[in-house]
C-alpha cells in the first residue's frame, strides 16, 4: 500500500486558485477603460461569474474532498472551463454580450458533463454509505440546474435578436443571480449575510 501525504493532494486546489487570481487580476485594468454604463454593469456581472466559479471550485473541494482533488478527468474538465471563463471575460471587455451568453451556456455543458460523468462513471473512495449518498444527492440537483441553465442561456442569447441591449444585460444579470441564488438554497454553496 502507497502511503499519501497532505501535501500531495493539494496541488489541484492550488493551481486553480492561482488561474482564477490571474484572470481576475489580468482583467482588472478594463475596469478603467469602461466608460458606458451598461456595458461597466455587464463587465463587472462577468468578473463576478468568474468569482462565483472560483467559489463553486472551493464547494466542490469542501463537499468531494480528495473524490475529485486528484482526478485527471476533474483536472481536463476544470481547464476547460478556466478557458471559457477567461474568454468570456475577455469578451466581455469588447462588450459582445451574445457571444458572451453563449460562452455561458457552453460553460454549463461542461459543468453538466462534469455532474454526469461523476454520478454515472466516478469511482467513490470512500466506504461511507451518508456520505456517498450526500455526494450523489449533489451531483443529481446539480445536473438539473446546469440542464436548465443551458437551456435558459441558449434562449437569452437568442432573443438577442429582439430585445435592445440594456434589457439584455439586465436579463443577463437576473439569469445568473437566479443561478447562484439557487445554487445557494440547494447547499452547492453555503454564503450567509454575516
Amino acid at each position: 500500500m502507497v502511503k499519501t501525504y497532505g501535501h500531495e493532494i493539494e496541488f489541484s486546489s492550488l493551481f486553480f486558485d492561482t488561474l482564477f487570481g490571474l484572470i481576475l487580476f489580468f482583467g482588472l485594468d478594463s475596469f478603467l477603460e469602461i466608460k458606458d454604463p451598461v456595458h461597466f454593469l455587464f463587465y463587472l456581472s462577468v468578473s463576478g461569474i468568474v468569482v462565483y466559479w472560483w467559489l463553486t471550485y472551493k464547494a466542490i473541494d469542501d463537499i468531494f474532498g480528495n473524490e475529485v482533488s486528484d482526478s485527471v478527468t476533474d483536472m481536463i474538465i476544470g481547464l476547460c472551463q478556466i478557458g471559457i471563463l477567461n474568454f468570456m471575460l475577455l469578451t466581455s471587455k469588447t462588450f459582445d454580450y451574445v457571444t458572451v451568453t453563449y460562452l455561458l451556456a457552453i460553460l454549463f455543458m461542461t459543468d453538466l458533463v462534469w455532474a454526469i460523468l461523476w454520478k454515472y462513471a466516478g469511482k467513490w473512495k470512500t466506504k461511507s454509505r451518508i456520505r456517498r449518498e450526500k455526494m450523489e444527492l449533489y451531483l443529481s440537483r446539480h445536473i438539473r440546474l446546469d440542464a436548465a441553465m443551458v437551456v435558459v442561456s441558449v434562449l437569452l442569447a437568442v432573443s438577442s435578436f429582439y430585445i435592445n441591449t440594456a434589457v439584455f444585460v439586465a436579463a443577463f444579470i437576473v439569469l445568473n443571480a437566479g443561478e447562484m441564488y439557487t445554487a445557494a438554497k440547494l447547499k452547492f454553496m453555503s454564503i450567509d449575510i454575516f
